[in-house]
């Protein structure tokens, strides 16, 4: 999976994955993006069970 940031100041992240992509190989790409996320932040990680597809705001309200 491709990501490029954009914006003025880089703001915003783009993932850019194939299309043909298989849903667990873009769990882990977005998984490895979020964890990035969370130490540049200095958030604790999420528990190991949960997945990018499970997460609580992935979840239609």
């Amino acid at each position: 999976m491709i990501t490029q940031t954009a914006g003025p100041n880089d703001e915003v992240v783009k993932t850019l994955p194939p299309l043909t992509i298989a849903e667990d190989a873009l769990d882990k790409g977005l998984n490895i993006l979020a964890d990035s996320v969370r130490e540049v932040l200095g958030t604790p990680k999420r528990k190991p069970a949960q997945t990018m597809a499970t997460a609580d705001w992935a979840s239609p309200s």
